[in-house]
């Protein structure tokens, strides 16, 4: 009844290949969310790895400063060192 009422009004084997086509491009369109869901994740990831980076970059310049701070009295020691080892004779 279905078939032999709705077949005078549309054209079934045009519709079979176009939902085909529809149900491709929500595959695509899923696999697109699911490809986005993972860039998010990685970016994610990524900014926590870079906040991880700038945490360990913090000491890392503290113990630079520290080292530099300690080389100018050493300079400082050495300066006078030099200047009475090579006192001409």
């Amino acid at each position: 009844m279905f078939v032999a009422k709705y077949t005078k009004y549309y054209n079934f084997a045009t519709l079979k290949p176009a939902f085909a086509t529809l149900k491709l491009a929500f595959a695509t369109l899923k696999l697109a969310f699911a490809t986005l869901k993972l860039a998010f994740a990685t970016l994610k990831l990524a900014f926590a790895t870079l906040k991880l980076a700038f945490a360990t970059l913090k000491p890392a310049f503290a113990t630079l400063k520290l080292a530099f701070a300690t080389l100018k009295p050493a300079f400082a020691t050495l300066k006078p060192a030099f200047a009475t080892s090579f006192v001409l004779t």
